[in-house]
């Protein structure tokens, strides 16, 4: 099953208010949005648009009438902005009681259209109303009282899962007679019953077992049962190792993908006898649980879980050092790079020294920039140098640390993003200089050129004539004219302004 998807849409919810300035129980009018305002009666309480802020609902209070109340009194409201009224409605659903959600699921439909954020309300009050009371809301979604409430139905089935997993069971397949569609097309279906399966394997194994039999639908029987030996690899990695060989698994794909979840479940938990069912493995099963018991070990143990990973081979072993040394990176970049140096794999030295510098210079800059340049060669050097320069550029003093920086940009040929932000301030100050650092890369960097000349067309048109008027290349005197001449159309038509 999904996460809370009322948690995640709230979360959303507050994350706008936060930038409108907002809060879900204090609104600001005005200019700005930033002034205190006088604090008048509640919208609501004396009709619409009576006052400058909403009355809080106590939590586990059930609102019944009054929430509806409110939210039609706020959509009528003259005194807030769309941005304030989004708050104030998430506010209202997130503290609505079981009772009356159908009378405030019409008025949230009557009241406010889609494309005023209708829909975003409509999914948030009906995972509210599934979390309130997923039976009543089950019984309203059948019955086609409240349209809208059809994107709730799998966050209805997960509240009840929990309760009775037959009962859900039941009303997924109930919801799915009559041609009601409420379950979409087949694949869309096959998805709805594996994650219901899924939850279903975590509350009560056996019952999930006797409902996937039941499926007579191939591909379905086949999706529930890759779900359900999923969820029990993940909850209960043990039980799953011990039960391997006994289980029917639709494919060796699904039962590699199986092992390396159970492993990586179950190293997290008892590393040691992840290793002791390690040992019960072969071939391609084997390697698929190596993989999971690095990716837990590293998380755990990275030094130890890297010298265990020099005795795997081939790709498996490429993969386990990887993920290892990206975890290593984390906790101690210094000793990351110390062991990448150590690596056999030219590729993966190259691909891994980004992300080693990087983690790096997040501690100190000064370290990770030498050793990048004294140690590392080729396009790892360059795509290391790339990586520092656009994670850096904008926490680093410019003045104060130039010569650091345009080590970063001109030990980095192909132009990107930091390479812009380098050009762009370096123009601030010398657009010349910069103008010909731009020329004098190993690619031209037209682009770039062109960015700085535009800059300095702005701030100092004169110089940039002059300059024009010493460049040889023709391509480049062309790209110098063409900013040139839109910036003299741009003074034209602005009346003489720069």
């Amino acid at each position: 099953m999904t996460t809370n998807r009322f948690l995640a849409i709230t979360l959303l919810a507050s994350g706008l208010c936060f930038f409108a300035g907002l809060g879900f129980g204090k609104y600001s009018s005005g200019a700005g949005g930033s002034a205190p305002v006088d604090r008048g009666p509640s919208v609501g309480s004396g009709g619409a648009g009576a006052g400058k802020r909403l009355t809080a609902l106590p939590v586990g209070v059930a609102a019944d009438r009054r929430s509806a109340n409110q939210f039609a009194a706020l959509s009528r409201s003259k005194e807030f902005g769309m941005y304030e009224k989004m708050c104030g409605y998430f506010r209202i659903i997130s503290q609505a009681g079981p009772d009356g959600m159908s009378e405030l699921m019409s008025t949230l439909q009557r009241e406010v259209s889609e494309d005023m954020g209708g829909d975003l309300l409509v999914l948030a009050l009906g995972s509210r109303w599934a979390q309130q009371d997923p039976i009543v809301a089950y019984e309203a979604l059948l019955a086609g009282q409240t349209p809208g409430l059809e994107q709730s139905l799998e966050q209805i089935l997960q509240a009840v899962v929990r309760e009775d997993p037959r009962a859900a069971w039941e009303m997924m397949i109930e919801s799915d007679g009559a041609g009601s569609g409420l379950l979409g097309n087949a694949r869309e279906r096959d998805r709805f019953i594996g994650e219901l399966i899924a939850a279903i394997t975590v509350e009560d194994g056996t019952l999930a077992k006797e409902l996937i039999s039941t499926l007579e639908n191939p591909a379905s029987f086949r999706v529930g049962m890759d779900a359900s030996l999923q969820a029990l690899a993940e909850t209960d990695p043990g039980a799953f190792l011990v039960q391997l060989d006994e289980i029917d698994f639709a494919s060796a794909s699904v039962r590699n993908r199986a092992i390396e979840t159970a492993f990586a479940r179950l190293a997290a938990r008892d590393l040691e006898s992840a290793r002791a069912h390690l040992d019960q493995l072969e071939g391609l099963a084997r390697k698929h649980a190596e993989l999971g018991l690095a990716e837990a070990w590293s998380r755990s143990d990275p030094a130890a879980a890297l010298a265990w990973a020099e005795g795997l081979h081939g790709a498996t072993r490429t993969r386990a050092q990887s993920e290892i040394m990206r975890q290593l990176a984390q906790r101690d970049p210094a000793q990351a790079a110390l062991e990448l140096e150590q690596l056999e794999s030219p590729s993966l030295r190259q691909e891994l020294a980004k992300p080693v510098a990087d983690a790096w210079a997040g501690r100190d800059r000064d370290a990770a920039v030498a050793w990048v340049r004294e140690k590392l060669e080729g396009q790892a050097r360059e795509e290391s140098y790339a990586e520092l320069l656009r994670n850096h550029i904008q926490s680093t003093d410019f003045d104060s640390e130039f010569g650091l920086l345009k080590e970063m940009a001109d030990g980095s040929p192909e132009a990107g993003w930091g390479h812009y932000q380098f050009a762009n301030e370096w123009a601030k100050r010398d657009p010349q200089a910069a103008a010909e650092w731009s020329l004098g890369r190993a690619n031209n960097h037209q682009e770039i050129f062109g960015h700085v000349v535009e800059q300095w067309a702005g701030s100092d048109i004169d110089g940039l004539e002059r300059f024009s008027s010493t460049l040889q290349d023709e391509a480049v005197r062309k790209i110098v004219e063409e900013r040139l001449s839109q910036h003299r159309d741009s003074q034209s038509a602005g009346g003489g302004q720069p």
